[in-house]
Parts: C-alpha cells; sequence; structure tokens
C-alpha cells in the first residue's frame, strides 16, 4: 500500500467510474431513500451493514455524498492476496461456501474486483500496526471536506439483517479527528437492503460527546451499533419504509 504522502484525495470527477456505474444500475436499481438526518454534512462518518457482497456497491452508487470507504486491504493487493481472502474468508468463513464452489466464484471475481474498489475509494483497513496509515489517509480524506462509509459489524460468522457486534476503529478515528481540529464528527448509521430497494440515513450521533460522559469505546460501539437496527426494526422489518 501507498504510504499517506503518495495518497491522492479522489476526484469527484470520475467520467469512467461514472460510466461504471450506468452498467451496474442496470442491475442494481436506484432504490428509496429515507432521509431521517435533514441536511448531511460532507465532512462525517457514515456507519452502514454490509449486506454482503452488494451493500457497498450499493452505497457507492446512490449514497446522497461523495464518500470514500473503508474496506478489506486485501482486496486491493495482488491477485493472490485478493483470490485467497475472497475464498478463503469472504465466501468459506463468511458466507460458508464449500471450498470448490469458492474457488469457482473467486477465481473470477479476483481479476476485476481490485479495480471496483479503486472505483469506489476504498481505503484498505488493517488488523494490525499498519492500521495507523488507514487513520491517516482517512484523515486527509476528511480534512478535504469528503467523508468516509465504514462497516463496522464483526461479520467474522457472516452477514446478518440483525447485526451483533461493532468493531472500534471508527470511535478512533472520530477521536483522532477532535483532538486534532476539535470538531466532533457527525456519524451518521445507515442501513441498507438492496432486496427492497432502500437506504435509510439516520439522525447522527457524536462519538467524542458520548465519550466525554464517561461511556467506554465498547458502550460507545453498542449505542452506534443499536442504531443501525433500529433503522432494521423501524423501517424494514415491519415494512414502513414503503410509506416514504
Amino acid at each position: 500500500m501507498a504510504k499517506n504522502k503518495d495518497f491522492v484525495v479522489p476526484s469527484r470527477k470520475q467520467p469512467f467510474w461514472k460510466f461504471v456505474k450506468k452498467i451496474f444500475s442496470i442491475f442494481l436499481r436506484k432504490p428509496k431513500i429515507i432521509n431521517l438526518a435533514g441536511e448531511i454534512n460532507n465532512q462525517a462518518l457514515y456507519l452502514s451493514n454490509h449486506q454482503a457482497k452488494t451493500g457497498p456497491l450499493y452505497l457507492d452508487m446512490y449514497y446522497p455524498k461523495f464518500h470514500c470507504m473503508w474496506g478489506a486491504y486485501e482486496m486491493l493487493g495482488t491477485y493472490k492476496e485478493r483470490f485467497k481472502y475472497l475464498r478463503d474468508v469472504f465466501y468459506m468463513q463468511k458466507r460458508g461456501f464449500s471450498k470448490a464452489k469458492a474457488n469457482s466464484k473467486s477465481w473470477f471475481e479476483a481479476i476485476f474486483n481490485k479495480y471496483l474498489y479503486k472505483g469506489m475509494h476504498v481505503i484498505g483497513t488493517y488488523q494490525d500496526a499498519r492500521l495507523k496509515e488507514t487513520f491517516k489517509k482517512s484523515l486527509k480524506v476528511l480534512n478535504n471536506d469528503i467523508g468516509i462509509i465504514i462497516f463496522p459489524e464483526d461479520s467474522s460468522n457472516g452477514y446478518f439483517d440483525v447485526l451483533t457486534k461493532f468493531n472500534q476503529g471508527f470511535i478512533s478515528l472520530a477521536l483522532m479527528f477532535y483532538r486534532k481540529h476539535g470538531v466532533d464528527l457527525p456519524i451518521y448509521p445507515n442501513y441498507v437492503n438492496t432486496k427492497k430497494k432502500v437506504i435509510i440515513i439516520g439522525k447522527p450521533l457524536f462519538a467524542n460527546e458520548l465519550l466525554s460522559q464517561g461511556k467506554s469505546f465498547e458502550e460507545v460501539a453498542e449505542i452506534f451499533k443499536n442504531a443501525v437496527n433500529d433503522l432494521y426494526y423501524n423501517y424494514i422489518e415491519n415494512n414502513q419504509y414503503k410509506k416514504y
């Protein structure tokens, strides 16, 4: 991965990617967007469920704010790294596919997924000390008035409608930004459902405000997880989204 000094903030002008998204729009129709937040900040974090493979692409195509995304660093690596991640982690571990089925899907997808991730402006995330590079790039993006979509759900055992646990990296990023700029970033809970063709944007919460109340990182992560799940319970599970 390139060091932060080599990282170029994505441009809003993307003629080729806009053309690619038009092709994808044939298969992923434009969703109903339910905005409960009102005006949405550019400089913000947008938390969402992942909904397996289609959620990130759906959000990239239709989310109302220009953004980058956090995603697995392996998918920005070599073909071998991409193939191994898709086969062993995404399809076998998270989706429960057999090795043969995972192999058959991964060998082809690994060819073009790197370019898909680049088009979606994915910032690679790590589970070791290299995570500091993710934070540096993310801060640079935020400093340029661009938000970041983050999928904090713990998907080790798969993807579910009701999220069970949130990883805490987004809290660390928000706290870094607050310490550097004195701004408590708005963090918007979102819920996406590609089958029902709906994206719900919730009212923002503020990580530093919650931490200053004496809550731990674990408690703050739980609050945000519940906020995302509430969008599911209140609008998806009971089909209330149809009223909008």
